[in-house]
């Protein structure tokens, strides 16, 4: 399987391979989040890397969405479309500049405390912990959708913030490692 996006003068190719790559890393973060991190660490962490993890995530959060879209506009009879093309704005536009923001924040934070991370390194963990708890994002979604936003919905919102601060944590030992 290949995916081909030819632009002006260069192109896009995305292999099964490495689709498949970043899946089994997700489920190794799952299972050894800290040598995860310590080997893509190992690898070079690059701003290219970091883009490709923050959209493919923003990308997860916007298909996690649709069960809700979909409640919402069937109780409220509204078109569909609205709810939907409203969140594609603020998942893959919206976002990434927020969690560039957030990685500043961090980074200025970091630094404050006498860390000598550098930009790169800090979104690389906040990014793949982005990515990487997509599929909890997706559990929530379906959740969202079947059952609204009750108990159930609260219980895998609260694990999926939890899981994700285990993976920045899992970072940051990561990368002293």
């Amino acid at each position: 399987y290949r995916l081909n996006y030819c632009g002006k003068n260069k192109c896009l190719v995305i292999t099964a391979q490495k689709l498949m790559s970043v899946v089994v890393k997700i489920s190794k973060t799952y299972r050894r989040p800290i040598r995860t991190y310590s080997n893509l660490f190992a690898s070079g962490p690059s701003e290219k890397q970091n883009l490709a993890y923050l959209m493919g995530g923003c990308l997860l959060y916007f298909i996690s969405s649709w069960p809700f879209q979909a409640r919402k506009a069937f109780e409220d009879q509204i078109p569909l479309e609205g709810l939907i093309s409203g969140t594609l704005i603020s998942a893959l536009f919206v976002a990434p500049l927020g969690f560039y923001l957030f990685s500043i924040v961090f980074h200025l934070l970091a630094r404050s405390l006498g860390s000598k991370i550098s930009g790169v390194e800090i979104r690389l963990i906040l990014f793949w912990a982005f990515l990487a708890i997509a599929p909890l994002m997706l559990l929530r979604g379906l959740v969202a959708g079947f059952f609204d936003t009750k108990l159930q919905y609260s219980i895998v919102s609260g694990l999926s913030l939890l899981v994700l601060v285990l993976f920045i944590y899992s970072g940051f030992k990561g990368l002293s490692r």
